[in-house]
Formats: structure tokens, C-alpha cells, sequence
């Protein structure tokens, strides 16, 4: 049943998930969604709130303005120089919220002096289509339904279902990288589904023996290629979620994750690339959060 959800790439019985064309199935839905509403109908909107100038940020927006255009969601970006101070960030949050989009985001990270904490949760969780708010968080951490899930972890859930994963008991997940935005909240959403989670930081000790453990294994550490073939067993599940950019030979800058991919893609029977496979997938999960609020109003 789930060989229809997502086009594979089969190399030496090998999977490479193609995050794009399951992207794709996702959004081409959202498409025939909003193709069948009336034309009079309110456009899906979602608030992105930047913050600076940083590089990595303004191409994370860029290909969320992208895809929310392909499916029919504007986006509205509000943009702010680094200096902002606390209290006007607060009161541009406030002044969003009072116009009810869809959904509202902050950007991040923030510049060191703007505490991201404290002002994610001005957002309202039904508002929180990133699903960052304590509330969002902590209803998650107790076992109750958020209005919405943090996006990467519904992403990394959504690629482990397409390639068959229909349970988790019985099985181990290795994470690596316990961040608050990956590894924290997917370790709960995993464990909440039967599965035996091991969470890896730069302070675990014997962490290839660990990660040998894992039937799936999830690298989140923002390391280039850390994980390497000896640390991963035969037959394993890689998702790679880590994004750098580094130099190549040519000294050409390329994006590679926290996978060693050329020497680990033969020895699993499936993982995700970098680029093009958990990144397009994140920012899908975003768009079907906007459009679940977006339905229930």
C-alpha cells in the first residue's frame, strides 16, 4: 500500500528516498483541495517573521514562499534588521496574531539578544504551525494531541511510513542530535509509538556501538558526514536531517548532511539524500499545517 506514496530511487536493492516526489504527492493534494473550494473562498495565508540578513535563513523562506506559491498559500514575509529589540519583536508578534492568518512563524535562529522562547510563545498553538510553543510541546510530551506537530519530526515520521513503516514496536531508534527542534520532540512522538529510543549527543561515549543498535537511524547533530559505514548495521533505516555547507576538492561550495552518504548508502536498505530529502518534506509538513488551521475555520 505504500509503494504508490513515493517514487524510489533502486540502486543495488538499495533505497534513495526522493523527498521531492513524495513532497510532490503532498502537495499535488493540497492543489485538488483548493482547486475544489469556491473561487470567492479565502486564500490559505501564512506570517513568516525574519529577523537579520542571514544567508541560510533568507533561502529556508525562500523555498517556503516557493512551494506555498505552487500549492495556492500566500505567505506574507515581515522582515526586521538584527537590531529589533525585544519588546518591538513582541509587539509586531502581537500585531499578526491580531490579523489571524493561518499560521505564523518566527524564523530561526534569532540574533543572541531576542530570546526565541519566550517570543514563539506569544504565537497562539493553534496559530503555531511549526508546533514550537510550550503548549504544542508539552501537550505532545504528554501523550495529547498539539493543534500541530513540529515540522521536521511529521517529516521524518511521513518518510519512515512511505518506505513501509507501518510500526515501531519492537523497534530501536538511534538518534543523533537531541536539539530542541528535531531530535527532543521526534524522541517523544517515537517513543508515544512503541518504539525503544537511544538518543546520542556529542557526550555519549562508544556512540558507533549505539548506533549499530539501530534499526533506523535518524542523524540530527548539524555535523558534516559524522556518521560514517561502521556506525550503521546492515539493513538499517538512515534519515539524515543535518544540512552544512562545505568545500569540495574544487573548493566549490556543496550541501552534504551528517551522513557519510557515498560509503553508508550501501550498506541500508533505505536513506534519505542531502539535499532533497527530509528538507522539502519539513517545509511540506509546514504547508499542511497551514492548511489544516486554514479548514478548520
Amino acid at each position: 500500500m505504500f509503494k504508490d506514496k513515493i517514487l524510489l530511487i533502486v540502486q543495488t536493492q538499495r533505497m534513495i528516498i526522493n523527498g521531492k516526489d513524495l513532497a510532490q504527492r503532498h502537495i499535488t493534494n493540497m492543489q485538488s483541495i483548493l482547486a475544489n473550494q469556491s473561487p470567492l473562498a479565502r486564500q490559505p495565508e501564512l506570517t513568516v517573521i525574519l529577523v537579520g540578513d542571514r544567508p541560510d535563513s533568507a533561502s529556508y523562506v525562500k523555498m517556503k514562499q516557493q512551494t506555498a506559491a505552487v500549492i495556492g498559500i500566500n505567505v506574507n514575509v515581515v522582515r526586521f534588521n538584527e537590531h529589533i529589540s525585544m519588546d518591538e519583536l513582541a509587539s509586531v508578534i502581537d500585531r499578526q496574531v491580531s490579523l489571524e492568518p493561518d499560521g505564523i512563524i518566527l524564523q530561526l535562529p534569532l540574533p543572541a539578544h531576542l530570546d526565541a522562547k519566550i517570543l514563539i510563545d506569544m504565537i497562539p498553538p493553534h496559530l503555531d504551525v511549526d508546533g514550537l510553543t510550550t503548549t504544542n510541546l508539552g501537550l505532545l510530551m504528554n501523550g495529547r494531541t498539539p493543534s500541530h506537530f513540529p515540522c521536521t519530526p511529521a517529516a521524518v515520521l511521513d518518510i519512515l511510513e512511505s518506505v513501509g513503516v507501518t510500526t515501531f514496536e519492537g523497534k530501536c531508534v538511534v538518534l543523533i542530535g537531541c536539539g530542541e527542534l528535531v531530535g527532543k520532540p521526534l524522541a517523544v512522538m517515537l517513543m508515544h509509538l512503541g518504539a525503544t529510543v537511544v538518543c546520542c549527543n556529542k557526550h555519549t561515549q562508544n556512540i558507533v556501538d549505539k548506533c549499530k543498535l539501530g534499526d533506523i537511524v535518524v542523524a540530527a547533530a548539524g555535523v558534516p558526514q559524522l556518521v560514517k559505514s561502521d556506525w550503521i548495521k546492515d539493513g538499517a533505516i538512515v534519515i539524515d536531517v543535518g544540512v552544512s555547507s562545505v568545500l569540495d576538492d574544487d573548493k566549490r561550495r556543496r550541501l552534504v548532511g551528517d551522513v557519510d552518504f557515498e560509503n553508508v548508502r550501501h550498506k541500508v536498505s533505505a536513506i534519505t539524500p542531502v539535499p532533497g530529502g527530509v528538507g522539502p518534506m519539513t517545509v511540506v509538513m509546514l504547508m499542511r499545517a497551514v492548511m489544516k488551521r486554514w479548514l478548520s475555520r
